[in-house]
C-alpha cells in the first residue's frame, strides 16, 4: 500500500494542472508519512516532547478550523454576530462585515445555483455552461435530473444542437476569460439570444454577480 501509494502521488504531480493541491495530497500522506516515520532515523524523534507537543498542536489547528469552517460553523456564528451588532460585543465594524459575508455567503454554498435554477425550465434536461472554480455540483441538484455540458470555444450552433445544449447560463466576466470573446459576439453567431440574468453571490470577496441566461434557435447553423 505505501509503495502504491507512493506511485501514486508521483503520478499525480506529474499530471495534475490544478493550483493549491495542497489538501488533495493528505490521502497520499495518510500512507507515507507513517512509513517513513517508522525508519530507524526517525523513531527517536518521534519519541520527543517536542514531537508530541506539534503533533497536539496540529490537531487542535484541525480542531478549531473544523469548528469556524464557514460552510458548517459548530460555533453560534448567527447569535454572535446579532449581538456584535447590538453593540453587546465590541468588533471593528469592518471585521464584523467580512465576517458577515464570508459566513452568509459559504453557508448557501451547497446551493448557490438555488435562484438560478429556478428560472430553468423543468422541461430541458441539459443546461450548458461556462464556468471556471464555481461551486457546479449546486447545478447537478437534484442529482439526475439533468445534465451539465460545459459549452467551449470549438462549439458552434451544430455541435450545441448535436451535444442537447439549448439553454446555458454564465457570467460575462468568466465567458470573455475562457472562450476569448463577449459573449454578445458568440451568441450572434451559433444563433442565440439572451432571456434573463440572475444576481449570485458564490464568493464572498467578489460580491453578486449577474449571470447571463441563455437560448438558442435550435434550427439555426452556424
Amino acid at each position: 500500500m505505501v509503495i502504491l501509494s507512493a506511485v501514486g502521488f508521483c503520478v499525480y504531480c506529474a499530471k495534475s494542472g490544478f493550483s493549491g493541491v495542497g489538501r488533495y495530497f493528505g490521502f497520499y500522506f495518510l500512507y507515507i508519512v507513517p512509513a517513513v516515520l517508522w525508519l530507524p532515523g526517525f523513531r527517536a524523534l518521534v519519541l520527543r516532547r517536542l514531537w508530541k507537543a506539534l503533533c497536539c498542536l496540529v490537531f487542535v489547528m484541525a480542531a478549531m478550523l473544523l469548528v469556524i469552517s464557514p460552510a458548517r460553523p459548530l460555533w453560534p456564528v448567527g447569535a454572535i454576530l446579532k449581538a456584535s451588532q447590538g453593540g453587546a460585543i465590541p468588533l471593528p465594524k469592518g471585521f464584523l462585515q467580512r465576517i458577515e459575508a464570508v459566513y452568509s455567503t459559504y453557508a448557501e454554498r451547497n446551493r448557490a445555483f438555488a435562484p438560478l435554477l429556478a428560472r430553468f425550465p423543468a422541461e430541458e434536461k441539459v443546461l450548458g455552461t461556462v464556468t471556471c472554480d464555481d461551486p457546479e455540483t449546486s447545478l447537478w441538484k437534484p442529482f439526475g435530473k439533468r445534465v451539465i455540458k460545459h459549452i467551449t470555444p470549438d462549439d458552434t450552433a451544430e455541435t450545441l444542437r448535436s451535444r442537447g445544449v439549448r439553454i446555458a447560463a454564465f457570467d460575462p466576466t468568466t465567458f470573455r476569460n475562457r472562450m476569448g470573446m463577449t459573449y454578445q459576439s458568440w451568441l450572434s453567431g451559433v444563433g442565440g439570444r439572451e432571456c434573463g440574468r440572475v444576481t449570485l453571490r458564490l464568493r464572498a470577496g467578489t460580491g453578486p454577480i449577474d449571470w447571463i441566461i441563455v437560448q438558442f434557435d435550435p434550427k439555426s447553423d452556424n
